[in-house]
This record gives structure tokens, C-alpha cells and sequence, in this order.
């Protein structure tokens, strides 16, 4: 698990090895970096760690061999750091993949590099995002018992840090009153992803108690 000046580091001496070879990416950060980066710059806690940046970028093997470079100078054994995963599977994320089109990408004057292009997501998508993963998977719990696939509880499969990140979200918004938002673009995401949206309702003291 790596917190923003880890990341920060990463992405200085990635940007070193891309100058050395002439290269320039653009990094579309969308994921758990995404959330550090809104908390830096509008001064809300969030969870503070993550695994990886999740980037929706495809980079030449030229460059993920760098980022491979800088992995093994940080001495880093887990999977990759700067992560392409939402670009390579988006046959099996269409939903998400699609919720990406309409996002609004911030700049970072604390993320300035030569031959880096940073960019993050707003809050609204990152809300987004996470609302459409949680009814992903609610929707596949709800099938899986319909079909006798599986007869593990309803919402066991969502992951506790997506109903965390929500709660982190609102709060950054001045919406604790999860069954009254005033936002309008906020509410209408909560109404488009209806399962979420009843699955939430009944989580919030579970997210409550894990921050």
C-alpha cells in the first residue's frame, strides 16, 4: 500500500526514466490516487492509501517496461504500480468503461512533471464510478441467487472500501443526509443505479463506523 508522497516519488523518477528516452505519457488517474489527489486539493480525509494508480491509459511496452524499471528500484514486488487494467478489460466493464465519457479531468500543481501528463478525475465521476461498480455487483449477487449460482447474502460482494469512498464523497459535498440530496446531478447518479442507491441506504452506518 502506497500514500501520496510514495506515489508522488514513483511518478518523479518514472518521469526521469521517460526523459532519459524521449518518451511522454498522459496518466488518467481514476481510482484510489484519484480520491488522494481530490482530498489533497480540497482538504478532505480520505482513506489515504491505495494498492496502485489505476490509469485509463494504454502504455507501450516500452514504457511499462520503465515502470517495471522504477518497481524494481523501490523494491517493489506486488503487481504493477501504474495500473491499465479498466483500459485492457473494458469488454467486461462496459457500464463503467462508458461512465468515463463524460468526466471532468483536474490538473494537480503539485504533480508537474516534464514528461507527464497528470490528470485526475473529479469527484462527480469517481462518485460515479464507484456507484456504478457497487450496482454491478448487486445485480450480479441478485442473478447468482435467482439462478442457484450462489447463496452468499445479498451485497457480500461489494467491496467495503467502495461504501467508505461514497460516504468520503458526500461528506466532501456537504451531503451527510444520505435520503435528502440536495445536489441534483448527485441525486439523479443515486436514482440511475437504483440498486445502489437501496443498498446504501441500509450500508451507511457500516461506512459510518469503518471511517
Amino acid at each position: 500500500m502506497f500514500n501520496y508522497e510514495n506515489f508522488k516519488d514513483l511518478l518523479s523518477s518514472l518521469n526521469q526514466k521517460l526523459r532519459e528516452n524521449e518518451l511522454h505519457i498522459k496518466i488518467f488517474a481514476i481510482g484510489g490516487f484519484a480520491m488522494m489527489c481530490n482530498a489533497k486539493a480540497f482538504g478532505f480525509e480520505s482513506r489515504g492509501f491505495s494498492v496502485d494508480i489505476d490509469s485509463y491509459m494504454n502504455y507501450s511496452q516500452k514504457v511499462l517496461k520503465l515502470v517495471d524499471d522504477v518497481s524494481a528500484e523501490f523494491g517493489i514486488l506486488t503487481e504493477r504500480w501504474l495500473n491499465t487494467h479498466w483500459h485492457d478489460r473494458k469488454d467486461g466493464f462496459d457500464e463503467n468503461i462508458e461512465c468515463f465519457s463524460d468526466w471532468k479531468w483536474e490538473m494537480s500543481d503539485d504533480l508537474v512533471f516534464s514528461n507527464i501528463e497528470f490528470f485526475y478525475g473529479n469527484l462527480e465521476g469517481l462518485l460515479k464510478m464507484k456507484l456504478s461498480a457497487i450496482n454491478e455487483k448487486l445485480e450480479l449477487d441478485k442473478l447468482g441467487v435467482e439462478l442457484g449460482f450462489s447463496n452468499a447474502p445479498y451485497g457480500s460482494s461489494v467491496r467495503k472500501n467502495d461504501i467508505v469512498d461514497v460516504k468520503i464523497i458526500l461528506d466532501a459535498f456537504d451531503e451527510c443526509d444520505f435520503e435528502n440530496i440536495t445536489n441534483y446531478k448527485i441525486a439523479k447518479m443515486l436514482i440511475d443505479y437504483n440498486f445502489a442507491f437501496e443498498f446504501l441506504k441500509e450500508s451507511m452506518l457500516e461506512a459510518n463506523e469503518l471511517t
